[in-house]
């Protein structure tokens, strides 16, 4: 896989960084909520038998802030970034919104109408400066390719996006699901991407992709340890919504 327009070392260094910031900055976070008394109490649907910390979201966030602020240092990847590309500036906009969206939620347990209205905010946020879909192939009668303008991108992209972030959220009831398929899904995607800039000799179209799942790679790897039966804290919606 190695090659022109194909940078392992420079992504490998992002996945590590990811994932030792969300390590490392997840003690601090669950000794604060401890010391504050803000822990998630045990509810009927839960299968946890402790009150448990409930913002490791905020760790991972943290460890995919620092992944990105490395990659902009890099000069292997700085194609993925404004002004060439502006993925990179959407997915970290839209993922600061949804992390507050998620914060106030896991402190104050918002109602669902406030918390999908978040959501939705964050998308179209995300989609309006950039990560949007636009061309969408169609494997029906030989396939055909659709191709959207940019109010039709906008509201396909916001429709997938929330209904991904509601995926993750529901499916983090039992201890590391959330991280597990977070790290798996980012690794394909990651493994797609860098077989694009093999073929296509560094195609500019697939750094942001790359860089934006070696960063959700490692923060998924990074809080595992911490997240394992019996959790010591868990991501919370903050995190869910953020893999999302």
């Amino acid at each position: 896989m190695s090659g022109a327009g194909v940078p392992l070392r420079e992504l490998g260094l992002v996945i590590l960084v990811a994932a030792v910031i969300t390590y490392l900055a997840t003690g601090p976070v669950r000794s604060m909520l401890v010391r504050t008394g803000r822990v998630a109490e045990i509810r009927e649907r839960d299968v946890h038998t402790q009150p448990t910390p409930s913002l490791g979201g905020v760790a991972m966030f943290t460890g995919f802030l620092s992944a990105v602020f490395l990659a902009m240092q890099l000069p292997a990847l700085t194609r993925g970034f404004a002004p060439v590309t502006p993925e990179m500036t959407a997915v970290v906009i839209g993922a600061f919104l949804i992390v507050v969206v998620g914060v106030i939620d896991d402190l104050y347990e918002l109602a669902a109408l406030p918390k999908f209205a978040g959501q939705v905010l964050a998308a179209v946020t995300m989609a309006v400066l950039g990560l949007s879909f636009n061309v969408i192939y169609l494997p029906f009668d030989g396939g055909t390719t659709l191709i959207l303008d940019q109010t039709q991108g906008i509201i396909v992209s916001t429709l997938i996006t929330v209904t991904l972030i509601n995926a993750f959220n529901f499916v983090d009831g039992i201890d590391g699901l959330s991280a597990g398929l977070g790290l798996i899904a980012g690794a394909a995607i990651l493994v797609f991407s860098l077989t694009v800039l093999h073929d296509q000799g560094g195609a500019v179209s697939a750094y942001p992709p790359a860089i934006i799942c070696a960063g959700l790679v490692g923060i998924c790897g990074g809080i595992l340890p911490h997240n394992f039966e019996p959790a010591r804290i868990f991501m919370g919606d903050t995190g869910a919504m953020l893999i999302g």
